[in-house]
């Protein structure tokens, strides 16, 4: 079990969450893992929800701190914001706000295969369906990067990739105001 404070974002009032360790990448029954901490319903989603994004400045600082919902009441795991470093002049690194003002910095390139620019800075996904599972349990797991995610109960994993051992979290608030629920199954029958 490892403890971790979540911060709040609207007063001081922070909260400590025990999250029970899960080898959810390692694991040879990934899918006895899954049933194990979700309510074993396999969700497929698009995300829908236009972005803002531009182009990164070396220096900026951005608000990369996720938004999770516990108890009605939004916190993030960390109290400051990341620094734009590694970018040089020509940086095609961009910074993108999704529709819960949460922020994150992604190479140009793969945000060209993600995204349609719709005018200005207004961006839409291209829809492409993925699959994931609701937690039922607070679970911090090593995801295929190598970052340490936690995932409170009622927060989403991504297990679209699956067969290359990446599956990762987003936070209830992330998921719940970018994506839509394109199709549910009652198993996880299908991963």
């Amino acid at each position: 079990m490892i403890t971790k404070i979540l911060y709040s974002l609207n007063d001081n009032q922070n909260i400590k969450l025990d999250f029970e360790e899960v080898d959810i990448n390692g694991a040879d029954d990934i899918k006895s893992v899954l049933e194990d901490v979700s309510d074993g319903r396999l969700l497929i989603a698009e995300k829908v929800t236009p972005v803002r994004a531009r182009l990164a400045r070396e220096g900026e600082y951005i608000d990369t701190r996720p938004r999770v919902r516990v108890d009605g009441k939004v916190y993030t795991f960390m109290e400051t914001k990341q620094r734009v470093e590694k970018c040089e002049e020509e940086c095609d690194s961009m910074i993108v706000w999704d529709a819960n003002d949460e922020q994150y910095l992604i190479d140009g390139e793969k945000f060209s295969k993600k995204y349609k620019k719709l005018q200005g800075n207004l961006y839409m996904p291209i829809r492409k369906p993925k699959k994931f599972v609701l937690l039922t349990k607070n679970i911090c797991f090593r995801a295929a990067w190598g970052e340490t995610m936690f995932a409170p109960k009622g927060c989403y994993l991504c297990v679209e990739y699956i067969n290359s051992k990446d599956v990762y979290s987003k936070t209830n608030v992330a998921f719940e105001s970018t994506y839509a629920i394109v199709k549910e199954e009652e198993t996880l029958n299908n991963l």
